[in-house]
Parts: C-alpha cells; sequence; structure tokens
C-alpha cells in the first residue's frame, strides 16, 4: 500500500449519506408484501445494521440512537415469544421505525476512520517503510496517535475530527523516501572484471581477482546492501584489476628432456656408424644444455631441433638390416636318397643371406661338410654315404655384417642312405601285365616285384640289378592288379632296402 492510497480528491467536510436510508426504503409499503411477523423481522434486520454502523462510526446522536436501541431491543424480545398478537406486532414494527425515522448524524467522522486505517496498513507493511525516512515514519506515527484520540471522542466536533483527517493524511503523503543505493557502476565493474581472461596473468593475481568478483556479485544479489557496501566492493574489483600481473616466463626444458629420452632410447642396431655416432653427438650437446641453469630458451630450442635432425638423420646399414633378418631367420632343410649312396639335402632361399654352412652331426658335435657362398645355392648332395647308415645334417644361412658373422637357426633333418626308389610303369600285354622301371644311375643287387588284388600285398618276383621289367602271367581277364616295386642292394653282408617305388593299378581285359 502507497502512502497515497488514503487520500481523498473530495473535501472531508462533505455530506455523508444517510445512514438510515436503506433502512426506510427497505420498509417502505413493507405491509403491502409482508406479513406483520415478518415486516418485523425484515424492520429489526436493518435495525440492526444500523446498529453495526453506530458501533463502527459513531454516526448518530446518542439521544436519538437510545430510541433506536430501546426499540430495537423490545422488538427483538418480542419475536422470542412463541405467540404474538397482530396488536404487539404493529405497536413494535411502528416504534422501531419511527425511532429510526427521528435518527439524527452525529459529527462526520467516516472519512477520519479512512485514514485511520490506510495509516495502519502503512506502518504494519515492512517492505513499505523501509523506503523512507525514518523522521517522517515517526510522523505518521504521531499524527495516527492523534486521529485514533479524536475519533474515540464523541464530543469531539466536526471541525476537530476534519483536522486530524488532514493532519494524519498530510503526514502519510509527506513521507519521505529514503534514496535507494545504486548498483550501476559495480554491475559495469563486474562485467569488466568477468571479461579478463586468464592468459599470462600468475596464478596468485588472477585467484585474487576471482574472489573480488565472487563477493562482489554477493553484494549486488543484495537487495539490502547499503551504498557504502556497494562502493567498497567497486574499490575492491578496481584494485583486483589493476593488481593482474603478466608472468613473465621461464625458459622451458621439456621439450628437450623428451627428446634427449627419445634419442638415448634409440640403439645402434641397423644403423650405419656415421648416422649413430652424429646422434651420439647431438645428445652430449643436448645435455650439456639441459644441465645449464642460465641456458636461454633459444639454445634449449636449437638443441632440441638438432636432436630431432639427428634422429631424422640414421641411416639404415642394409647388411646390418640383412644381418638381423638373418639371424631371426630357421633354415628347415629336406633330405631324399639319390642314386645308391648320394644324399641330397634341399632349403628355401633367406632373404639377405651371404650363404649357407652345410652340417653333419659327427658324434656329438657338429661339422662342416660344405660352406656355400651364393645365397642362390639352395641345394647340396652328400656323395659319401654309407648304405644302411643313418646320417644327421643341419644348415644355416650366414651373413658378414661389421666385421661379425652372424648365423640363423636352422633344424636338424636325419635320413638313412639306402638306394633310391624307382618309379614304374605297367600295361596289358597278350594277356599279361607288364611292369617296367629306369635302371638307377649306380649299381644295385636287384628288385623286389610285389602285387595285390584287394587289401594284401604280395611279393611275386625278384630280378637282378641289370634288369628293368617283370611280366606278371599269373593274371585273370576281368580282375584288376596293383603293383609296386622296391629296390635292394647288399652292403657288407646284408641287403638294404629302398623305398617302395610308386604303387600303378592295371586291368585285365583279353586272355
Amino acid at each position: 500500500m502507497h502512502a497515497e492510497s488514503i487520500t481523498e480528491d473530495e473535501p472531508l467536510t462533505q455530506e455523508m449519506p444517510e445512514f438510515n436510508e436503506g433502512f426506510r426504503s427497505s420498509n417502505a409499503n413493507v405491509d403491502e408484501n409482508k406479513s406483520a411477523a415478518d415486516s418485523l423481522k425484515l424492520a429489526v434486520a436493518e435495525a440492526g445494521k444500523l446498529e453495526q454502523q453506530q458501533k463502527d462510526y459513531n454516526c448518530f446522536t446518542a439521544e436519538s440512537w437510545e430510541r433506536v436501541q430501546e426499540a430495537l431491543d423490545e422488538a427483538r424480545a418480542m419475536l422470542e415469544k412463541p405467540e404474538l398478537t397482530q396488536e404487539e406486532i404493529d405497536k413494535a414494527f411502528l416504534k422501531l421505525i419511527t425511532a429510526c425515522d427521528l435518527l439524527e448524524d452525529s459529527v462526520q467522522k467516516v472519512g477520519l476512520k479512512t485514514a485511520i486505517d490506510g495509516a495502519k496498513a502503512i506502518l504494519e507493511d515492512g517492505a513499505e517503510l523501509s523506503g523512507y525516512t525514518p523522521e517522517s515514519i515517526e510522523a505518521v506515527k504521531a499524527a495516527l496517535a492523534e486521529a485514533e484520540k479524536i475519533f474515540a471522542d464523541i464530543s469531539a466536533d466536526a471541525q476537530t475530527v476534519n483536522q486530524a483527517s488532514r493532519n494524519l493524511m498530510d503526514a502519510v503523503t509527506n513521507m519521505k523516501e529514503t534514496k535507494k543505493p545504486s548498483k550501476a557502476d559495480l554491475n559495469r565493474k563486474i562485467s569488466e572484471a568477468k571479461a579478463i581472461k586468464k592468459g599470462s596473468y600468475t596464478d596468485a593475481s588472477f585467484h585474487a581477482l576471482t574472489v573480488a568478483i565472487a563477493e562482489a556479485e554477493k553484494v549486488a544479489a543484495d537487495p539490502n546492501a547499503t551504498q557504502a557496501a556497494i562502493d567498497a566492493q567497486v574499490n575492491a574489483l578496481k584494485n583486483a584489476i589493476s593488481n593482474l600481473k603478466v608472468e613473465i616466463p621461464q625458459p622451458s626444458k621439456t621439450a628437450l628432456y623428451a627428446k634427449i629420452a627419445q634419442a638415448k632410447a634409440i640403439k645402434i642396431g641397423n644403423y650405419t656408424n656415421a648416422s649413430y655416432s652424429a646422434l651420439t653427438a647431438a645428445i652430449a650437446a643436448a645435455e650439456k644444455v639441459a644441465a645449464d641453469p642460465k641456458a636461454a630458451q633459444a639454445a634449449i630450442d636449437a638443441q632440441t631441433a638438432a636432436l630431432a635432425k639427428a634422429i631424422q638423420g640414421l641411416k639404415i646399414d642394409a647388411d646390418k638390416e640383412a644381418a638381423v633378418q638373418v639371424k631371426a631367420a630357421t633354415v628347415t632343410a629336406k633330405a631324399a636318397n639319390q642314386a645308391s649312396r648320394y644324399i641330397k639335402l634341399s632349403w628355401k632361399k633367406v632373404s639377405g643371406a651371404d650363404g649357407y654352412v652345410v652340417m653333419n652331426k659327427t658324434g656329438k658335435g657338429w661339422k662342416t661338410i660344405k660352406t656355400i657362398k651364393k645365397n642362390s645355392s639352395t641345394s647340396y648332395v652328400y656323395k659319401k654315404a654309407e648304405l644302411g647308415k643313418k646320417y644327421t645334417f643341419a644348415v644355416k644361412a650366414y651373413k658378414k655384417a661389421d666385421g661379425k658373422t652372424v648365423y640363423s637357426k636352422y633344424k636338424i633333418v636325419t635320413i638313412k642312405a639306402v638306394p633310391q626308389s624307382p618309379t614304374i610303369k605297367a600295361r596289358e600285354l597278350k594277356g599279361n601285365i607288364r611292369v617296367t622301371w629306369k635302371k638307377e644311375s649306380s649299381a644295385v643287387t636287384g628288385y623286389r616285384i610285389y602285387r595285390k588284388t584287394g587289401k594284401k600285398w604280395s611279393r611275386i618276383g625278384v630280378v637282378n640289378g641289370k634288369t628293368t621289367r617283370f611280366t606278371d602271367k599269373k593274371v585273370k581277364k576281368g580282375k584288376t592288379y596293383t603293383y609296386k616295386v622296391r629296390v635292394y642292394k647288399k652292403a657288407n653282408g646284408k641287403n638294404v632296402y629302398g623305398k617302395y617305388s610308386n604303387e600303378i593299378k592295371v586291368k585285365v581285359k583279353v586272355k
């Protein structure tokens, strides 16, 4: 509620409407519409309203109101009776309305009552009062106390009542507002401070600014903040901004340390001696600068770049690289009988190798029986084998690099020296089956011929080493026969057998 809310546009001396006007209009011609008892009840109700007005505003003279009060009390008492005569009702009704018609208005106090209620509402509103000066509030309180005193005085005349109303309304109207604190400068300074980024400012000075902003925002959000508190935060923000300090960067060796660690982790491995020596020298120079507490950033950056260049300048030594590959490789040799006393060894080529070393195990050790100096040669024939004897061989690749020879890993192979198996052919010839093969390059003792018609093999013939064919005459038309041949050589009084030849099937069509 504002102080102006109780101010009236019209003067307080204006005539007040007749309080009993409603009573008169309500009871006009009442007998035409109501029963006698109902008319009396209605008159009592309307008089009750006048009774309340008298209590609230003391708006009638005491003498005229006493007549109404007496008639009202008698009418109420009569309505309490269980039985009423028409004469009693008419008499009570007439007395009540006559007393009301004769009511005389007292001094006007409605305006004073309105002013009193409005002033009280203002004084009870704490939030509203906070905006006015203490002196003007005390003036309203004093005028209110005087107005209440006059309102309670039934002997107060109209002039006194009207003057009390004017005095109270003047006190309210003249209430002075306190000057509201201004936060405009504070809000502008907060915006300025919050726009500043950390950047290169020191941690301590920027933290101080952050704290100042937080404190300023608290005051800016406080509706009860005084101007002094607001101004203090503005100054605090100004000081925090002016005290921001730019951090002078110290030379950073982080990148240099990282590059030194990277370079020192590199081993000579397959790199050329010259390029690796250049890297070693660059590491030494970089470590010297890294250990210098007075080293400038330019010198630090130069050594970092020099190390990076030395790392990029490392060159691969082809021989060393090949040596690594050879050392990691494994040579797996295969062995096969060839002729009667030959054993052929073969293996896959090892990329980058200078050659191969062929070894034969004798007793508990290995003996080199051949060094092959060509990477392209991937086989070797051992010609000193004795039939019936087992031999163990191994082949390893080798590579010479940086004055050293490295060897590959290897897998051993064991083989028994036996005659080489022949490759046979078979065909039907005039109702018989002829099996043939090529003569071996070295002399053999003979050949054994085998046949089967089901699952079981049977030896069907033996020929000497000079013979290269065998004719099977014990065959029947329509049957299928399978053949194989096994060569043998007598050595040291014993027959040494080679592996079985290939198998071949023939069906007899003519007999």
